[in-house]
């Protein structure tokens, strides 16, 4: 090195001169501020916890397993498949701050609680049969799938009513979320405004951009198409459940195109080849 980069070096006049302190008021609104975003955390994954909570005790009906599964083989059609108004607007509004993770959690309790991990089903999940180890072979043993997971529904259908809420779910954490802390505010007290935390549906509430049931999605009465990501996502987390077989009915969502835009056609992603129809709205494993 030579001497003038030592002497520059060494020079108290060439080093960075230091940031200017913070004011006393300056050093108080920021500490407020990540006080007031703790407290705000806080309040949300306490809510997803009541939330998740009061879905354990959903669906709300007080009919007999016994009268529920023979209605079911008296006429075909599965009791989760027409679920009562209340409980859908009720699923819907508390699976709102939910992550995937969330979820998660409320599929392991349910299963705890021996309920289909689908929240609108009133029968308890398959077993498998004793002997059955902790890993099961699927798809002719080319892959295996945790026991434990085969075991959280009832039936593939719901397994896939299940799987399609987690799919649509936002993957950051509520408190992390710009739409739903934009209006939060702490009080001088550490109550939180601006967030609803309860779980009950206040009243006049409507569903906006929440999860749609698959039921709704099929019968194009969801208010929304079903996403493309969407809907291989949900081929995805079946395929890891092990289920296969079946259609899943979709009305994909089409982009329309601006002034002077292009539309490009549709591709096939990586290792889809053969892969079910997404515009033709029928998916199958």
């Amino acid at each position: 090195m030579d001497a003038v980069s030592i002497s520059s070096i060494l020079d108290p006049s060439a080093a960075p001169s230091p940031k200017p302190k913070r004011t006393p008021s300056e050093a108080r609104a920021i500490a407020l501020a990540h006080a007031s975003n703790l407290q705000i955390r806080k309040a949300l994954e306490a809510s997803v916890l009541s939330n998740l909570e009061a879905l354990l005790d959903l669906p709300t009906t007080t009919t007999p397993l016994p009268t529920i599964a023979t209605t079911m083989a008296r006429t075909g059609i599965h009791p989760a498949s027409r679920p009562c108004a209340d409980d859908v607007a009720a699923l819907k509004f508390r699976l709102r701050h939910f992550s995937p993770a969330d979820y998660d959690d409320l599929l392991e309790e349910r299963t705890i609680n021996a309920q289909c991990g689908y929240a609108l089903c009133p029968l308890p999940p398959r077993a498998l049969p004793r002997g059955t180890g902790r890993v099961v072979a699927v798809d002719a043993a080319r892959r295996f799938v945790e026991r434990r997971k085969m075991e959280r529904f009832c039936t593939p259908e719901c397994a896939r009513r299940a799987l399609w809420l987690r799919v649509q779910l936002p993957t950051e954490p509520a408190w992390a979320r710009e739409d739903v802390t934009a209006g939060a505010r702490v009080d001088g007290g550490g109550k939180v405004w601006g967030v609803e935390l309860g779980v009950e549906v206040p009243q006049g509430w409507t569903a906006g951009g929440e999860v749609v049931l698959l039921e709704e999605v099929e019968s194009g009465g969801g208010g929304r198409g079903a996403r493309e990501a969407d809907v291989r996502r949900l081929k995805e987390e079946l395929r890891e459940m092990g289920v296969k077989g079946g259609a899943l009915e979709v009305v994909v969502r089409e982009k329309q195109a601006g002034p002077g835009e292009g539309v490009a056609p549709p591709t096939l992603g990586e290792g889809e080849e053969g892969a079910g129809r997404i515009e033709g709205f029928r998916v199958k494993e």
